[in-house]
């Protein structure tokens, strides 16, 4: 295991933990809001059972990483704030190219992209855009609707409000309302949390249909618990798969329901790990 850094392709310097296991192949993850790349307990018994198996693993920080953070751009030397409440998630694209670039000027052959919770969204993005071909998404979830549901407020009035301050110039302005006891920025919201933003990929709770999941068309890895609290109306688990597969009707799909597990994967993390190795090798 050794500690790395990097940069995006737009200049800003990232860290992450890297787990080798030769150069044929390398799943990278990519973790969820205001995550970072060590905080997950399935991160350690993951790279575990994927160099256990000859497949390296890279865990890196995006701009998004914790709260709030600061971030150095390479390039200029210009320090700018991010982090969950910051990040303009539609920037994540140069985070897992940086990765990706990083990856191959190291010589891995095989690069597997992987998302967990709203990394899953930043993923399926970018694969999408860039034709990526081997994906894993873990507890990919509607952030829109659990926002919505979760909290005590308008979230369509509030998405009006951080259009207005965007539309003002002002989308580095602090919302006035907390979403989950924190402070969004406009553009963090409308980006990670509002309706049609980048981030609302999967209105899975809402049971409709996104038809830009369509566009993929390479091996899609998707593993859910079924004590995932962020998915708890969706009490129907075949009714998920089959909605993940009307949704992205010309990809290849490995779909795997975990028994009580968690949406971090918590219960039992050796399993989880196992289980995904094995579908990992399924695609190499």
């Amino acid at each position: 295991m050794n500690f790395i850094r990097f940069n995006a392709t737009d200049g800003i310097e990232l860290e992450g933990l890297l787990y080798d296991a030769g150069k044929e192949s390398i799943v990278i993850n990519i973790h969820g809001w205001a995550g970072n790349f060590y905080e997950n307990y399935f991160i350690q018994e993951e790279a575990l059972a994927l160099n256990n198996s000859n497949i390296s693993f890279l865990t890196i920080n995006n701009r998004g990483h914790d709260f709030k953070c600061y971030l150095t751009n390479t390039e200029n030397g210009n320090s700018i704030v991010g982090g969950g409440l910051y990040e303009d998630a539609s920037e994540s694209k140069y985070d897992i190219e940086g990765a990706i670039n990083f990856c191959k000027s190291k010589g891995y052959k095989r690069i597997i992209l992987q998302g967990h919770s709203s990394g899953a969204q930043k993923v399926i993005n970018y694969a999408i855009e860039k034709n990526y071909k081997d994906v894993i998404l873990l507890s990919p979830g509607d952030l829109y609707e659990e926002a919505r549901s979760s909290n005590d407020v308008d979230i369509e009035s509030l998405q009006i409000t951080a259009k207005n301050l965007i539309s003002e110039g002002n989308g580095d302005s602090k919302l006035d309302i907390p979403i989950w006891d924190n402070y969004f920025t406009a553009k963090t919201f409308i980006n990670t949390l509002g309706k049609d933003g980048f981030s609302d990929v999967f209105p899975i709770m809402r049971k409709e249909k996104n038809p830009i999941l369509e566009k993929y068309n390479g091996n899609l890895l998707i593993v859910v618990g079924t004590n995932d609290s962020y998915l708890n109306p969706y009490s129907n688990y075949e009714a998920l798969e089959k909605w993940l597969k009307n949704n992205f009707i010309n990809a290849k799909i490995d779909y795997l329901n975990l028994e009580g597990e968690t949406h971090s994967f918590t219960n039992n993390t050796e399993n989880f790990a196992k289980k995904l190795t094995e579908m990992v090798l399924k695609i190499l």
